[in-house]
């Protein structure tokens, strides 16, 4: 008797040490995804134009991405939100130096997520946009182009990005943007096709004066870009 009660007891407590387990990995995600809207809620209006933050406000919204992050470090969603804070406080910033600091950490935290879900393209848009931002248009920023457009071929963030990208290369720097003259101009007028993105791909393609450049490009399968260009009025 004496020893089946030892052996019901020891069933008890290992059964209150795995409720105990699961309660607390359960409350500690519910913690870290509370966190995580947290940064969200600051960055999704940014991010759609709708508003502007302080400095403050972009500090809290990377201290919580930071705690979900040290809540649940292998979730890439979590990694992938700090880097945009970060690139976030990067644009805000007035010192050279210390946006370029916080780019080179984005970059690192998004090939971070990128180990544990390595065709994610919008993660490979991202790195696209920060390359840019820095000024490095170097292999790694090729590699990093060819595998947004790879992945994400009618992903409405990798048209965003590469869309703006191919605006200002083709202003800035045309030997760069020959070079990928192909990628360039198929995620501008998908870009402009694409309901999500239209508006702010042609607000693009508009400010920088090149109309009618996309126009000559809208032809045969991309030929539904024409409408929103206007490119048929007289």
């Amino acid at each position: 008797m004496n020893n089946q009660n030892r052996a019901q007891n020891g069933l008890l407590v290992l059964l209150f040490v795995i409720l105990t387990y699961c309660g607390y990995h359960s409350v500690s995600a519910f913690v870290a995804n509370l966190n995580f809207y947290a940064a969200k809620n600051v960055i999704e209006p940014l991010q759609s134009g709708e508003s502007t933050v302080e400095t403050a406000e972009l500090s809290a919204a990377k201290s919580a991405a930071e705690a979900a992050i040290a809540l649940h470090s292998g979730l890439a969603l979590y990694t992938d939100m700090l880097s945009t804070v970060k690139q976030w406080q990067a644009l805000k910033s007035d010192n050279r130096d210390a946006a370029l600091k916080l780019l080179d950490e984005a970059e690192l935290l998004n090939l971070t997520s990128l180990e544990t879900r390595p065709s994610w393209p919008v993660t490979w848009a991202n790195l696209v946009y920060i390359k840019w931002e820095k000024g490095e248009f170097d292999d790694d920023f090729l590699r990093y182009l060819n595998n947004a457009t790879h992945y994400g071929p009618n992903t409405p963030e990798v048209h965003q990005v590469i869309a703006a990208l191919g605006v200002y290369l083709y202003r800035n720097d045309i030997r760069m943007f020959l070079s990928n003259k192909d990628v360039l101009k198929t995620h501008i007028i998908k870009g402009i096709i694409h309901p999500k993105t239209r508006r702010t791909v042609l607000n693009t393609v508009k400010a920088a004066g090149v109309q009618q450049l996309v126009c000559s490009w809208s032809q045969g399968r991309f030929s539904a870009a024409r409408k929103p260009l206007s490119c048929d009025k007289s």
